[in-house]
C-alpha cells in the first residue's frame, strides 16, 4: 500500500502538523489553572473504570467472472480469512473532569488468496486498528478532545470484488459554552487520509478540514445557527483501467439559519437560510465555483381551516468559465371548508439566467380534494387547474449544464434534469474529478424523446450504486413567449375495504403568444385507470393484486403503459412470513426503440428457527427484452443470524447472473463471522 510522493500536499500537511503542536502548546497553561474542583477521594495519578473488548472470525469468498458473447472476458476468485482482536479500555489521569480517556484497538491478520486467468498468489497481512480520544475539562465551558484513529475498512471495486484499505484520522475538537461564550459553539479540525489497492482499483486522497458550528436561542422560540466549513481534497483515486489525475479542491462554505416563531399558539413560522460557497481547484477540468444562494419560508396558521405560506429564493452561481442566475417566489393559502373539502390556490414566478439565455415563468394555480365515505367503502375526488407563461430570450442555442450528480445503480436509466440534451456534449465524471469515464464502455445514453437517462454498464468502471458528475449542454428553445394551460381530474373508489379502483386525468396544451420556437414545446395528454385488490382469501393468506393501464399522447414520444402484478403472502405458519410476487410491465413507444417487456418473479422468506436462529431467503428474476439491450438477471441470497449471551454469528451466502446485451457477469459471494464480546 504504497503512497505516491505529493511535495504541495506533504508541505500542508506539515503546516497542520505544525499548527496542531503549536495548539497543544498553548493548552498547556490553560490545563494547569483549569482544574476543576475536586475531592481528595476522587484525585488519582490514573484510574480506570472499564475494560472490554471483542474477537471475531470473518470468512469471505468472492467468485467473479465477466464474459462476452465472444468468450473474451476474466474471472477472479478470492478467499480471504480475517481474525480481529480488539481491546477497549477507558479511565482517567488526576480526576474524571480533568482527563477522561477511552482507547481500543488490536491486530487484524489477514491470510488471502488470488486467482484470475492472469495468474494465482497469496499471501497474509498483520494490522493494526486503534482508536484513542483523550478528553479534557468536560465540566467546564471549553472541553476539547483530542483523537487518533486508523482502520481498515473494506471498499466495493467496480472490477471484480474488495479490497481493503488503510485510513487514518486525527485531530481536536471542542465546545465553548456559557459563561465564557453566549454562543453554544462546536468545533473540529481534523487531517484524514485513505490509500490502497486492489481488484483494479487504487484509493489515494487526503482530506484536511475545519468545521464551526454555533447555535444562540434568543426569546423564547426563537434561534440563530451558523456553519463555518473548510476543507482541501487530494485525490489520485480510480479505476486502474482509466487514466487516473490528480485532484486538489480546496472548499469554503458559511451557512446562517435563522427560526422566528410569531403568535401567542406559534401560528406563525419564519425560517431563513443564507449559504455561501467559495471553491478552488489546481484541476483545469475542474472550473472554480462561487455561489450565494437564499431560502426564505413563511408559514401562517390563521385558523383551524385556515393556513397560508410563502416561499422566497436565489441562487448566484459563478463559474471560470460560466454563470447562472436563479430565483423565485411563491405565495398560496389552503381552506379546509368541511372535514371532507378543502381548497388551495397559489401563484409564483420563476427566473433562470445563464449567458446568453433568460426565462421567466408566471403562473398559478388551484386544486380541490373531496372525500366522503359511502355504505360500501369511500370516494375521494381530485381537481387541479394550472395556467402559466413563460417569456425567455435566447442569443444562444444551448447553455451548460455543471456537475449535475447522478447515482448509477444496477443497470436502471437514471434521467438528466433538462430536455433536449445534445448527447454528443456530455461528459461523466467521478465525485473527485480524477477520473473520466467513456461512454460505451462504462455508460450508455438513452434517448427516448426529449428526455436523455444515462445508463451504467455492468463490463465498465463505474461500480454499483456510485455517484458521478455529468456535465452537458441542452438545447435552449430560442426567444419565445408561450402559454400553457393544464388542468388534472382524479378519481379513487374504495370497495369493501378490499379493493380500489382508480381513474386519474391530466392535459397540457402550449399555444405560442410571441416568437418562434426551435424545439418542440410538447403538449401532453394523458390518462391512467386502474384496479387494485388485497383480499385475505384464507385464514393468514392475504392475495392480491394490480393492474394499471397508461395512454401518454404527447407531441414528441408517446406511448402506451401496460402494469400488471400479483402477489401471496402469509405470516402464519412456523413463524415464517412467505410472499409471492409476479409483475409484468410493458412500453410502447411510437418514436423510439426502447421499449420495455419486463418480467419480473420475486420470493422471500423470513423465518425465526428454534433456538432463535434467524433466516432470509430472497429470489428474484428480472427479464426485460423491450428495447435494444436484452437485460436478464437472476439474484439469490440467503443470510443467518444467530445470538447466544455474548456470542454472535452471521452467515450470508448470494449469488448473481446479470445479462445485459452482449456482456455477462456472474458473482457468487459467501461471508461469515463469529464474533464473541467481553
Amino acid at each position: 500500500m504504497g503512497r505516491q510522493d505529493r511535495p504541495a500536499v506533504n508541505s500542508r500537511c506539515d503546516r497542520c502538523r505544525r499548527s496542531y503542536a503549536a495548539l497543544l502548546l498553548l493548552l498547556v497553561p490553560l490545563l494547569t489553572i483549569a482544574t476543576p474542583a475536586a475531592s481528595q477521594d476522587d484525585i488519582k495519578a490514573f484510574g480506570i473504570t472499564d475494560i472490554g473488548g471483542e474477537f471475531s472470525i470473518r470468512y469471505r469468498l468472492d467468485d467473479w467472472s465477466n464474459y462476452n458473447t465472444d468468450g473474451d472476458g476474466f474471472f477472479v476468485n478470492n478467499p480471504t480469512w480475517y481474525e480481529e482482536l480488539s481491546l477497549r479500555a477507558r479511565g482517567y489521569v488526576y480526576h474524571p473532569a480533568f482527563l477522561d480517556w477511552t482507547i481500543s484497538g488490536g491486530p487484524l491478520l489477514m491470510q488471502w488468496a488470488y486467482k484470475s486467468d492472469a495468474g494465482e498468489d497469496s499471501g497474509s497481512d498483520t494490522l493494526m486498528n486503534f482508536d484513542a480520544e483523550l478528553s479534557f475539562l468536560n465540566m467546564r465551558a471549553y472541553p476539547f478532545t483530542l483523537y487518533l484513529r486508523r482502520d481498515h475498512p473494506e471498499i466495493i471495486s467496480s472490477i471484480s470484488g474488495r479490497f481493503l484499505v488503510q485510513t487514518n484520522e486525527y485531530g481536536i475538537k471542542g465546545i465553548l459554552r456559557e459563561p465564557l461564550s453566549p454562543l453554544y459553539i462546536t468545533w473540529d479540525v481534523s487531517h484524514w487520509d485513505s490509500y490502497g489497492s486492489g481488484a483494479g482499483t487504487t484509493v489515494d486522497q487526503i482530506l484536511n478540514r475545519a468545521t464551526l458550528r454555533a447555535s444562540l436561542p434568543y426569546r423564547e422560540r426563537d434561534n440563530v445557527h451558523l456553519i463555518l466549513n473548510w476543507n482541501e481534497r487530494d485525490s489520485k483515486s480510480g479505476a486502474i483501467g482509466l487514466p487516473i489525475q490528480q485532484s486538489l479542491i480546496e472548499t469554503a462554505s458559511a451557512e446562517l439559519t435563522g427560526d422566528n416563531t410569531f403568535g401567542d399558539s406559534s401560528q406563525m413560522t419564519l425560517r431563513h437560510n443564507l449559504i455561501w460557497l467559495n471553491q478552488k481547484t489546481t484541476l483545469a477540468a475542474v472550473t472554480e465555483l462561487k455561489s450565494l444562494g437564499y431560502v426564505g419560508t413563511f408559514n401562517w396558521k390563521h385558523t383551524e381551516a385556515t393556513r397560508s405560506f410563502a416561499n422566497l429564493n436565489y441562487k448566484d452561481t459563478n463559474r471560470t468559465e460560466s454563470w447562472t442566475r436563479t430565483g423565485g417566489f411563491r405565495a398560496g393559502a389552503i381552506h379546509d371548508f368541511a372535514k371532507n373539502l378543502t381548497v388551495s390556490g397559489e401563484g409564483d414566478y420563476t427566473q433562470d439566467e445563464a449567458p446568453g439565455f433568460s426565462q421567466n415563468v408566471t403562473g398559478v394555480r388551484g386544486t380541490g380534494n373531496y372525500t366522503r365515505s359511502l355504505t360500501f367503502g369511500n370516494l375521494a375526488v381530485g381537481a387541479s387547474v394550472d395556467m402559466r407563461r413563460t417569456d425567455q430570450v435566447s442569443d444562444t442555442d444551448r447553455v451548460t449544464i455543471f456537475d449535475e450528480a447522478v447515482v448509477l445503480v444496477g443497470t436502471t436509466p437514471v434521467t438528466l434534469s433538462q430536455d433536449f440534451v445534445i448527447v454528443t456534449s456530455i461528459v461523466v465524471t467521478n465525485e473527485a474529478k480524477t477520473q473520466t469515464f467513456i461512454e460505451d464502455l462504462d455508460y450508455r445514453v438513452v434517448t427516448i424523446g426529449n428526455r436523455t437517462s444515462v445508463e451504467r454498464l455492468i463490463t465498465g468502471n463505474i461500480g454499483h450504486g456510485q455517484s458521478v458528475l455529468v456535465t452537458y449542454d441542452a438545447l435552449t428553445g430560442g426567444t419565445v413567449k408561450y402559454d400553457t394551460f393544464s388542468q388534472g381530474l382524479s378519481f379513487n373508489l374504495g370497495l369493501w375495504r378490499y379493493t380500489n379502483l382508480f381513474l386519474n386525468y391530466n392535459n397540457s396544451n402550449n399555444k405560442v403568444v410571441e416568437g418562434t420556437t426551435t424545439t418542440p414545446l410538447n403538449s401532453v395528454n394523458r390518462i391512467e385507470l386502474g384496479a387494485r385488490l388485497d383480499y385475505p382469501f384464507t385464514s393468514g393468506w392475504i392475495m392480491g393484486g394490480e393492474y394499471r393501464f397508461i395512454r401518454h399522447d404527447e407531441d414528441i414520444s408517446p406511448n402506451v403503459n401496460n402494469r400488471f402484478e400479483i402477489y401471496a403472502q402469509t405470516a402464519r405458519y412456523w413463524r415464517t412470513s412467505i410472499r409471492l410476487l409476479v409483475h409484468h410491465e410493458t412500453v410502447e413507444y411510437e418514436r423510439s426503440l426502447e421499449d420495455v417487456n419486463l418480467y419480473r418473479y420475486l420470493l422471500t422468506i423470513n423465518s425465526i428457527l428454534p433456538g432463535g436462529v434467524i433466516l432470509a431467503y430472497n429470489a428474484e428474476y428480472t427479464e426485460d427484452t423491450g428495447g435494444t439491450l436484452i437485460r436478464e438477471e437472476e439474484r439469490h441470497s440467503l443470510s443467518l443470524n444467530w445470538a447466544y449471551r455474548q456470542v454472535l454469528f452471521s452467515l450470508r451466502a448470494s449469488s448473481s447472473d446479470v445479462l445485459r446485451g452482449e456482456n455477462n457477469r456472474q458473482n457468487k459471494r459467501v461471508t461469515a463471522m463469529l464474533r464473541r464480546v467481553f
